[in-house]
C-alpha cells in the first residue's frame, strides 16, 4: 500500500532491517535499500512461512475504493488472522494495526473517546471492527503490546482514492469540485508524513 511504502522508506532510512510485504505491485523504490527484504504476500491465501520480526506494522487492507462484498471479510479478517498466525512469538514484542475511523460510522455521539463502543453497518467497517477483535483475541497475554490506530482519510501527493486527494487534483486543473456537507463525515484528515512519525513514535513507546 501507499501508506506501507512510506512507512518502510522511513524505517529503512533509519537503518532498521525491514521485511516489506507487497501483493500486486512490486515496490521498486525499496530495492535500493540493502536492509530491506521484499516478500510477495497474498492475504487471501494461507501463509506457509514464519516471520521472525520484533514489530509488525499492519497497513494492508481491502478498502471500498477497490473491493466489495465478501472480499472485506476474507482479506481484513481471515487474511489478517492468517498473518498473525505466521508470526514467531519468540521474536514478536509489538503489533501496530492501522484500522479505520469508519468503525464509528453509525455512532451519534459528538465526542468519541477510548470507551466509545463502535457502531457500524457497511461490510468494510464491520471487517475493520472484526480485525481489531481478532488481534485482541489472538494476543490475550500482555507480553506483546497491541496498538490500534483508527485513521481518518489520509492525504498524500501520490494518493487519489479519497475526497481530499481528488479535490486537490481538480483544483490544480481548474475543474469543478463538489463540497460535501458535515453529515457525510469526511471533514477529518491525516497527512501521510504525520502518520509515519506517529507510527515511529509508537514503535519506541513501552506500554
Amino acid at each position: 500500500t501507499l501508506i506501507g511504502n512510506e512507512i518502510c522508506v522511513h524505517f529503512l532510512k533509519k537503518k532498521y532491517n525491514v521485511i516489506c510485504t507487497y501483493n500486486e505491485n512490486f515496490p521498486t523504490n525499496l530495492q535500493k535499500f540493502k536492509n530491506s527484504k521484499l516478500i510477495k504476500l497474498d492475504l487471501k491465501k494461507k501463509i506457509p512461512r514464519k516471520f521472525e520480526t520484533e514489530i509488525l506494522i499492519h497497513c494492508a487492507s481491502a478498502t471500498p475504493e477497490r473491493y466489495k462484498g465478501k472480499k472485506f471479510h476474507k482479506i481484513n479478517v481471515i487474511g489478517f488472522k492468517n498473518l498473525l498466525s505466521s508470526l514467531d512469538r519468540n521474536y514478536l514484542r509489538k503489533i501496530i494495526l492501522l484500522s479505520s475511523f469508519s468503525v464509528y460510522e453509525k455512532n451519534k455521539q459528538k465526542v468519541i473517546t477510548e470507551n466509545t463502543i463502535p457502531k457500524n453497518k457497511s461490510a468494510y467497517a464491520k471487517s475493520k471492527s472484526l480485525q481489531e477483535i481478532t488481534l485482541k483475541k489472538t494476543f490475550k497475554d500482555k507480553a506483546i503490546s497491541l496498538i490500534v490506530l483508527r485513521l481518518s482519510s489520509i492525504l498524500s501527493k501520490k494518493s487519489d482514492v479519497n475526497f481530499y486527494c481528488k479535490s486537490l487534483k481538480k483544483i490544480k486543473s481548474n475543474s469543478k469540485i463538489t463540497i460535501i456537507g458535515k453529515d457525510k463525515k469526511v471533514n477529518s484528515i491525516f497527512f501521510i508524513n504525520d502518520l509515519v512519525l506517529l507510527v515511529n513514535m509508537f514503535t519506541k513507546i513501552r506500554l
